[in-house]
């Protein structure tokens, strides 16, 4: 097992990076619920921030959702996931406070594409 690396606090510099409230506008109370649970997993894991892992986690940890339940009938645990996210991120980043985290690139190419496809299928 590789040693987790420690990365700056990237809550300092966090410029051009969106904020939470700027991704979560206009989103349904459980697709903010799945982000809002995504963002404590991400700083429960020490991680500096919120990447696609962390959106499953949150999708995971909602478990009265009817995505968290077909994820459980296909054998995925949030355990197991936290587990397997834990081993493959090796950052952990000591921030004070609980700060808002940026969303990796991809992260938030996968919230935009949720939003464009919801819209679509109002």
């Amino acid at each position: 097992m590789q040693a987790a690396v420690a990365a700056p606090c990237p809550l300092a510099d966090f410029g051009a990076c969106r904020k939470v409230t700027d991704v979560l506008d206009g989103y349904s109370a459980g697709a903010r619920r799945v982000v809002s649970l995504a963002i404590a997993e991400a700083h429960q894991l020490g991680h500096a921030r919120v990447g696609t892992e962390h959106l499953l986690l949150g999708l995971l940890a909602d478990v009265d959702s009817d995505t968290a339940q077909a994820l459980h009938a296909a054998g995925a645990t949030l355990a197991g996931a936290r587990f397997t996210v834990s081993e493959v991120v090796n950052e952990v980043v000591e921030c004070p406070g609980g700060g808002e985290l940026p969303f990796t690139p991809r992260a938030k190419r996968a919230l935009e594409r949720a939003s464009r496809f919801a819209r679509r299928y109002r």
